[in-house]
């Protein structure tokens, strides 16, 4: 309801994409209804990751959807760490699992570039858990590059699910 004239609304929003910098709407209008807006700075934040005891089982993998890392880089970033200490709290709390932490990018650039980048995305994301005191016996790493995609590689929002880190569970 427009709280200035006192008239009904009739409008739809669908989302068209989503990336680090921000994301595309489409908005539809209906009769005679307007919508005047300015672009600015929207805020989101992303679902945590939660993990229970007894849902623990060898083979289950989890994707970690806050670790970030600059392009073509494999240093973490910041943002990351709050993540990854839930994935240091369920180690910590259950010492006898051990996780292979895998690494995946998109299909832009070379097979051979891309198993390197997600190798060392990979291994850094070992070598944060570590840092935390986690045993390094208790976690693998490997980088599959762009063989396990999730999505299609043919839109940026496709590709960016593809850039990826997952945990998997190899013992409990």
């Amino acid at each position: 309801l427009d709280a200035i004239s006192n008239s009904q609304i009739r409008y739809s929003v669908e989302p068209k994409g989503v990336s680090r910098d921000g994301f595309v709407v489409k908005i539809s209008t209906w009769g005679d209804t307007q919508i005047n807006g300015i672009g600015g700075m929207w805020f989101a934040q992303a679902e945590k990751l939660e993990i229970k005891k007894e849902e623990i089982k060898v083979g289950e993998t989890f994707q970690l959807n806050n670790v970030l890392f600059e392009f073509n880089k494999w240093d973490l970033l910041p943002e990351s760490f709050e993540e990854l200490n839930i994935v240091v709290k369920l180690l910590t709390d259950n010492p006898k699992v051990e996780i292979e932490v895998s690494g995946h990018t998109d299909n832009i650039g070379s097979e051979k570039y891309n198993l390197e980048l997600s190798d060392k995305r990979a291994a850094s994301v070992k070598n944060y858990l570590v840092s935390k005191g986690i045993d390094a016996k208790r976690i693998s790493s490997k980088g599959y590059g762009k063989s396990k995609p999730i999505a299609e590689n043919t839109t940026e929002l496709g590709r960016e699910q593809n850039r990826r880190v997952e945990f998997t569970i190899t013992k409990n």
